[in-house]
């Protein structure tokens, strides 16, 4: 049986990696899976690896690891893809709440729902076109 690959696309959003990675490798099948880190950003990106490398080990996982700053490299032939990327950062979904909220519109979860989610699709979407054409290319199976 061969290894499934993961990819992780905005690996760099640590928390949600290694929660993610955790739940993952507690599954027996998943333990020696191959995980395709990839962000944009290189320091992020190094976090985000060692992080992966310190809960692999922890869990006794025989995960391969690796890191990619170029998607198409992360993606290219994934069993399956996460995208847990976040476009504009903390500083855009900041604006997703104060926006609403200056103009007297209360929402409890503003980067999902209501008009902060709509603001945080339409930055997302184009990357997401972007992401679902790699994927058709290099791993429609995933």
């Amino acid at each position: 049986m061969t290894r499934p690959k993961i990819a992780f696309i905005g690996a760099g959003s640590v928390v949600f990696t290694q929660g993610l990675l955790a739940d993952l490798f507690a599954f027996a099948e998943l333990q020696d899976a191959h995980i395709a880190l990839h962000d944009i950003d290189t320091v992020r990106l190094h976090t985000a690896e060692a992080a992966a490398h310190h809960i692999a080990d922890h869990l006794g996982a025989g995960a391969q690891i690796t890191a990619h700053l170029e998607r198409r490299a992360a993606l290219t032939g994934a069993d399956f893809v996460i995208n847990i990327v976040q476009i504009g950062m903390v500083e855009a979904t900041r604006t997703d709440f104060e926006i609403p909220a200056r103009y007297g519109l209360r929402q409890t979860n503003g980067d999902t729902l209501g008009i902060g989610g709509i603001f945080r699709a339409l930055r997302t979407f184009p990357h997401l076109r972007e992401l679902g054409a790699d994927i058709a290319e290099l791993c429609p199976d995933a």
